[in-house]
């Protein structure tokens, strides 16, 4: 009896963890590299900094286009990143100016500040723990 009700409250905690689908809300300026996403619980190192995040996930681009997945999200306060990692060398490319040379794209569809990356208070939703797809704006400042 007692591994049933632990088996119930196992299942009971779960219940409420949801999924979180994103994709690019346009085709990607080509097939190459990864499409990376980076789903955050707080501000410290958003958007570039993904060992700071709450969980990361990559697909593999067909046809300039991919789709990642985040499963088991509770119901919370969030953000999410996305880069177009066109060389897969894991993090956004930037020139001498700190302009990004890769596509970008933040939740609430964000822009980024004059000098600076998109910041965690704008780009925060609020998830209910069930399922959302998302299409955000991959932003490209280099062409």
């Amino acid at each position: 009896m007692r591994f049933i009700v632990l088996t119930a409250l196992a299942f009971a905690g779960t219940a409420h963890a949801g999924k979180i689908t994103v994709e690019s809300a346009q085709p990607l300026q080509g097939s190459e590299g990864m499409f990376r996403c980076a789903l955050w619980t707080q501000g410290e190192g958003y958007p570039g900094e993904t060992d700071n995040a709450f969980k990361t996930a990559e697909a593999k681009i067909v046809d300039n286009g991919a789709v990642c997945t985040f499963e088991g999200v509770e119901k919370g306060r969030y953000a999410i990143s996305i880069l177009h990692d066109a060389n897969n060398n894991g993090k956004i490319d930037l020139n001498v100016l700190g302009i990004p040379k890769e596509g970008f794209g933040a939740s609430n569809d964000v822009p980024p500040g004059p000098m600076s990356p998109p910041n965690f208070e704008d780009a925060a939703f609020d998830f209910d723990g069930t399922e959302v797809n998302m299409a955000l704006l991959m932003r490209y400042l280099l062409g």
